[in-house]
């Protein structure tokens, strides 16, 4: 039914990888679109970034900006922007690398939950911060930094690896999950990396 996207419940970013959710009836499709509405339905995220997060902002955090997308059509980016509708994205370092090619280049992998699905939340929000997504060309400044991306990582590295909702039937929290092994040009990024603090993935 092209009327309910096929099913479709929601979608990624072009450039994100991860699971979906695809509604099998009417009934599944409206209830799913209802946690979304709500905001019950949980999307977890990994995102490696320049900088190290730990030193500018501590272990964990959450930014509140709100996103203004009224310049999305022109640009293909949104900003932040106290104009902007809520957005709210709770984020948390897992580890910190650093380049093994060429010393003083730091990345940290984050955990990112976003409570909002804004357009370009999670890269807005980061560069907001000052810790742009690695490959970015969206929302990353330094065009040098980004062609030393290229080499590392071909696409932004922004993935997610987990939903979780309501089931339908049965009333429990169900979850579905996509580890970073399963998207083989992010993983293979992260290995060329030297862990220098956290525990890492393996």
């Amino acid at each position: 039914d092209t009327s309910k996207d096929n099913g479709l419940c929601h979608r990624l970013d072009v450039g994100t990888s991860g699971p979906v959710l695809v509604a099998k009836t009417d009934r599944g499709y409206e209830y799913a679109k209802m946690q979304i509405h709500e905001r019950d339905v949980v999307k977890d995220y990994l995102a490696l970034v320049h900088g190290s997060v730990t030193s500018n902002r501590g272990l964990k955090g959450a930014c509140r900006e709100c996103i203004d997308r009224s310049t999305y059509e022109s640009s293909r980016r949104v900003r932040v922007s106290e104009t902007g509708d809520t957005a709210v994205s709770i984020w948390e370092v897992l580890a910190e690398y650093e380049s093994v090619e060429r010393h003083g280049d730091r990345y940290t992998l984050v955990h990112l939950r976003i409570i909002t699905g804004r357009t370009h939340q999670i890269r807005a929000h980061m560069a907001h911060m000052g810790h742009p997504l690695v490959s970015d060309w969206g929302y990353c400044p330094d065009e040098q930094m980004l062609w030393r991306d290229n080499a590392l990582c071909k696409r932004i590295f922004l993935h997610k690896f987990r939903i979780s909702f309501v089931d339908m039937q049965g009333g429990y929290v169900a979850s579905v999950s996509c580890s970073l092994q399963m998207d083989p040009l992010l993983w293979n990024a992260l290995k060329r990396l030297r862990l220098v603090g956290g525990m890492g993935l393996h």
